[in-house]
């Protein structure tokens, strides 16, 4: 319809699921990758660090001249079992486990994401 299509990424580096979620041996962000660098290259615009809802909303893009929205929510928020432990320290969920590994690097201790083993 000739909409100037703008993704808006809630993290720092784009990708969702595929990029964060995925272990590097199952698919590698080389693939991940060259897929957002051709929707850049044919005229998409990716704004990082924006959580719709939080940092911006629905009304703010409207008031920015934005006139159609897709909305996709993403892997959401992890459910824990109820059960003794799950509160402790150390204990993390799936997705922040491979958010820590696949976008802070948490296996180099350098960072200060380490996750304990």
């Amino acid at each position: 319809m000739g909409y100037k299509t703008t993704i808006f990424e809630a993290f720092h580096t784009t990708g969702g699921v595929l990029t964060y979620g995925i272990p590097e041996f199952r698919l590698p962000k080389t693939l991940v990758q060259h897929e957002i660098d051709k929707l850049a290259q044919s005229g998409v615009e990716i704004k990082v660090n924006s959580v719709i809802g939080k940092t911006l909303t629905l009304e703010d893009l409207r008031e920015m001249g934005y006139q159609a929205f897709f909305v996709a929510v993403g892997a959401g928020l992890p459910a824990f079992l109820n059960i003794p432990g799950t509160q402790l320290i150390g204990v993390l969920s799936a997705n922040e486990y491979l958010t820590r590994v696949n976008l802070m690097k948490a296996y180099d201790p350098a960072y200060d994401t380490m996750v304990e083993t």
